[in-house]
């Protein structure tokens, strides 16, 4: 049988039935095409050694004005900025908040009741405490000025675990911490799309017998947008509200409410104008101008320049 040259296109075509494809690629794996023909692309390779908690949804990279390499990093449980291999932790806060003796022990036990009074926490989101004083035995100090996930038990109470069993004295000493602040991360997500429908969707009883609650809702999985805005970023989870990271901060700082940077500002009557800010804002900022005196020539309110 004589030798037969076959012609393939380059380039993976999923846009068709395989059938309709012919001579043609529909599926590859780690394959480029390099002047019409297939290369074997060497696969994956781990950027850093360190992990970070919770199951990514959304990578952002960018560089900054002074050359350093970012990325955004959103995953269910956490919003983290990489640098250098290493995940910083830039998860926004939703609250801050001052507790007094919040902890109470129990004898045998490393799990530790706080109480804080329609604290809106969910079970699996975090908390971080500082300040707080040691109950007297194994749960000291710096046990308790630490990041915890927790266990919501009711809407004035959680748990958290401190992997350290408490003894007497811990529970004598109950409920003890002293002036303790207590700074809350935003609601952690799903890492699932979880259909909320059948048995588990909804409380004990709903629905009819055999059947479990019905419906076709579901929670939603934690997805994130982002996008620099100069050196900056904005990001924000589906369906929450819109956060910014200042660059100029570092890594070692917290995303905060795009909303709450705003600020007041004059206009000094001149040619040309001048506006001098509370707030500093990036070249390019949208503004509008609300005054009960006079404005320049020009300049109207409630309109955006």
């Amino acid at each position: 049988m004589p030798l037969k040259k076959l012609v393939l296109k380059p380039g993976v075509n999923r846009e068709n039935t395989r059938y309709a494809n012919e001579n043609g690629w529909y599926e590859c794996d780690k394959v480029r095409f390099r002047q019409g023909t297939p290369e074997r692309i060497g696969g994956w390779k781990r950027i850093s050694s360190e992990t970070f908690q919770g199951v990514c949804r959304s990578l952002w990279n960018w560089v900054t004005l002074i050359g350093n390499n970012l990325m955004g990093v959103g995953t269910n449980l956490k919003f983290y900025i990489e640098q250098g291999g290493q995940y910083y932790d830039t998860t926004p806060l939703r609250a801050t908040t001052t507790l007094t003796n919040p902890f109470t022990a129990t004898d045998g036990s490393a799990v530790i009741t706080v109480a804080h009074t329609a604290h809106g926490a969910s079970t699996g989101d975090f908390v971080t405490f500082s300040g707080a004083a040691g109950l007297g035995g194994n749960i000291t100090a710096a046990l308790l000025n630490k990041e915890y996930q927790v266990t919501v038990t009711s809407v004035n109470a959680y748990t958290i675990d401190t992997g350290v069993v408490a003894n007497a004295t811990d529970a004598a000493g109950s409920p003890g911490g002293g002036s303790v602040a207590a700074a809350y991360q935003i609601t952690v997500g799903n890492d699932i799309q979880a259909p909320l429908i059948g048995w588990g969707a909804g409380t004990w009883g709903s629905g009819t017998w055999g059947v479990g609650t019905v419906g076709t809702a579901t929670a939603n999985l934690r997805l994130w947008s982002q996008a620099d805005f100069g050196e900056d970023l904005i990001f924000a989870p589906r369906y929450g509200e819109i956060y910014y990271w200042d660059a100029t901060g570092g890594v070692g700082t917290r995303g905060i409410l795009l909303s709450s940077m705003g600020g007041t500002f004059t206009v000094t009557i001149a040619s040309p104008a001048v506006v001098t800010l509370s707030t500093p804002l990036p070249n390019g900022t949208p503004i509008q101008l609300a005054t009960t005196g006079a404005l320049p020539t020009g300049l109207t309110t409630g309109v955006t320049y």
